[in-house]
Parts: structure tokens; C-alpha cells; sequence
């Protein structure tokens, strides 16, 4: 090792009885440049550069840039004072930031990569929000999605709400609890098919009609006590397209003691 007195403004050396002595000890291979107002300081060695501080590590620059080189003092990345805020960048082209994380089992996984090459940022692990807070989309929020620890939200505040699937001849699916601690399809909107097809009941409440046509010229619906088909354009038809089946209109037995039904009368389409 050899050891450096700091020294004065005149180029002389501070004797050790000077107030403000400080020692510098560098090992074999160590180097310190002082070159035109660059400090560069380098070891020919395999071991680390270690600044070790009580409180803090402080790197300032008055260009409000801090500069990470790699070999062959190529430049790969930046730390920016933006007016206040801080930049980190990568200043290779078509490279990443990646952000790992050692796991339980003592492995180093990747969670968060911004990903130069595709302009995109991946996520690799589960992304999980507290209860209350919410995951906001558009520039004045105009969606958001949050869980407020009872109940899951999605929330649209402008245009319409596209819910759109893209692979051809795909559904979208709409599965509920299905009564038994499991879940099972309520709805489908099949694209094979190119139908909608509904896997259970269909429930409108009272005096709230189910309407077809485009102007709504046929529609069934339920009052309290009764209920209605409505039919307000041309004839309405009735038609039974089973070869050899009937159409058979059944009512009230008119027994007391039960609510049974029975036949009044019927189209016999067999003869």
C-alpha cells in the first residue's frame, strides 16, 4: 500500500499536524487520475469498488446527468435530473430495463421488463393491487378496474364499452357460480356459430318485455297476474315445421284440487 497526504493550494504537501489530515490508501493496481477536470479511478485487479458510508451514497453532477459506462467506456445508461424528476435510461438501442428480484427458494426471477426491442412493457409475475385501488386507463381515467374487498369493479366513463374477441371462430364466455361451489357457462356468445346462446334461464322482471324485430313489432311479456304476446306488425304466425307433429293448445283442466292441464284443441299435422 502506499499512503497520500492531501495537498495544499499551492501543490505542497499537508504535514501530518495539519487540522484536516485525512490518509488515502491505494493497493497494488490501483489508480487515480486527475486529467482536465476528470477523476478516474481504476484497478487492475478482480475486486470490487467499494464506497462504504454510514448514512448514504452520494453521486452529484452540476450537468444534472449521471453517466453509466461499460467497457471500453461505452455509454449504457443514464440517471437524469428532469426539472425534479428522475430519469432512469437505457441508452442502448433496442435493449432493456429489467427488473429482478431474488425469490423464497433463493432464485433471481424477472418481474418487470421495459423492453426496448418491441417498444412494450412486459410484466413476468403476478401484478396484484391492494383492496381500493384501482388500475386507471385513458388520460382523464376514463376506465378503471379495482377490488373493494367484497366486490370487483369495472367502471366506463367515456364512448362506448367494446368487449371484442379477435380469434376466429372463438366465443366469449360468461361463467357464474353454478349453485354447487363450482361455475358453469350462463351465456355464449359463439363465434363458430355466430349465435348467442343462453345456457340457462332467461328472467325479465315484470311488465319488462322480450322484443323482436328492429322496431320491436313482436314482444312477450309478464305482468304481476298475466301474461302477454303482442304482436303489432302484419300477420303473426304461428308455425310448426316438424314434419307429422301437431300444434296443441292446452289450458286449465278446471279440477279444483290440482293445476293440472289438458288438451282443448290441437292441429293434427299427421293427417
Amino acid at each position: 500500500q502506499s499512503r497520500l497526504a492531501p495537498s495544499s493550494n499551492d501543490g505542497s504537501v499537508l504535514g501530518s499536524a495539519t487540522k484536516g489530515w485525512s490518509d488515502l490508501f491505494l493497493a497494488s493496481g490501483a489508480v487515480i487520475n486527475f486529467n482536465n477536470g476528470e477523476v478516474t479511478m481504476t484497478h487492475s485487479g478482480s475486486g470490487d469498488f467499494t464506497i462504504a458510508s454510514a448514512d448514504d451514497l452520494r453521486l452529484e453532477a452540476s450537468g444534472n446527468d449521471v453517466v453509466l459506462r461499460g467497457a471500453s467506456s461505452v455509454e449504457y445508461g443514464r440517471l437524469t435530473n428532469n426539472s425534479g424528476s428522475l430519469t432512469i435510461q437505457n441508452t442502448t438501442a433496442d435493449k432493456d430495463i429489467s427488473f429482478q428480484a431474488r425469490n423464497a427458494s433463493n432464485g433471481v426471477q424477472e418481474y418487470l421488463r421495459l423492453d426496448g426491442s418491441i417498444a412494450k412493457t412486459t410484466v413476468h409475475r403476478p401484478l396484484k393491487f391492494n383492496d381500493n385501488i384501482s388500475a386507471e386507463y385513458g388520460a382523464d381515467t376514463d376506465m378503471i378496474m379495482y377490488h373493494s374487498g367484497g366486490a370487483g369493479y369495472i367502471e366506463h366513463y367515456t364512448g362506448n364499452f367494446n368487449i371484442i374477441q379477435h380469434t376466429n371462430g372463438g366465443d366469449i364466455i360468461f361463467q357464474c357460480d353454478d349453485g354447487s361451489s363450482g361455475t358453469t357457462a350462463y351465456l355464449t356468445l359463439d363465434g363458430g356459430d355466430t349465435i348467442t346462446k343462453f345456457h340457462k334461464n332467461l328472467r325479465t322482471d315484470d311488465n319488462v318485455s322480450l322484443q323482436f324485430g328492429a322496431g320491436a313489432g313482436l314482444r312477450i311479456s309478464a305482468s304481476a297476474s298475466n301474461g302477454f304476446i303482442q304482436n303489432s306488425i302484419g300477420n303473426l304466425n304461428i308455425i310448426q315445421n316438424k314434419q307429422n307433429q301437431d300444434i296443441i293448445f292446452q289450458g286449465d283442466d278446471g279440477q279444483a284440487s290440482d293445476s293440472t292441464v289438458a288438451t282443448y284443441f290441437f292441429l293434427d299435422g299427421s293427417s
